[in-house]
């Protein structure tokens, strides 16, 4: 196992993380615009919260290296070390035994990684990020919401759910590719 990386979140706007990942400052842009243009409401801040974890998580998974393929050493620079400093909105619910040691497990099980986690309380201003509206006229009504990537396994998800059970469905994606965003984007 290497060295253990030190993750701080320094600052949340509502288009980018300022993070520090062992030193180095870097800023991960959170494009939230077209969400946030069919959102209304207020989104509970520990759904807020999860939603600033979950980019931490990302971000620090996609820059720090496990070694690449030309190292002698990828074997024994496999599984990674991270201390995650976070300021959050609500510090009681992500401070408690419970949930902290849930989420470390749970992303140890997916990364093969080591998670730990240090909440600290934030001061957060200025917008903040709203919930589901998908128009003004009629209330929309969801049967599922399906994680997209693009990939064949994403999309015949999605047709199974769109066409052989004609259900109503949000599909949720991200883009760290550009090679996959105009699929994502026809979807």
């Amino acid at each position: 196992m290497t060295a253990e990386t030190r993750v701080a979140l320094l600052d949340s706007g509502p288009d980018r993380l300022d993070l520090e990942i062992d030193g180095q400052k870097t800023a991960v842009k959170a494009d939230f615009g077209e969400l946030s243009r069919r959102l209304v409401g207020t989104l509970p801040d520990e759904l807020h919260d999860l939603l600033d974890i979950s980019l931490v998580v990302y971000a620090a998974n996609r820059i720090v290296s496990r070694g690449g393929r030309t190292d002698p050493e990828i074997g024994l620079r496999w599984r990674r070390r991270f201390l995650c400093v976070l300021p959050v909105r609500r510090p009681d619910l992500w401070t408690q035994d419970g949930v902290r040691s849930a989420l470390e497990s749970l992303l140890g099980f997916l990364s093969e990684d080591s998670w730990q986690f240090d909440f600290t309380e934030g001061r957060f201003e200025g917008p903040r990020q709203a919930i589901f509206d998908y128009g003004n006229d009629a209330e929309f009504e969801t049967d599922r919401v399906i994680p997209f990537s693009g990939g064949l396994d994403s999309l015949s998800g999605a047709a199974d759910a769109l066409l052989a059970r004609n259900e109503r469905v949000v599909l949720v994606s991200h883009t760290s590719s550009t090679k996959i965003a105009p699929v994502q984007r026809a979807w």
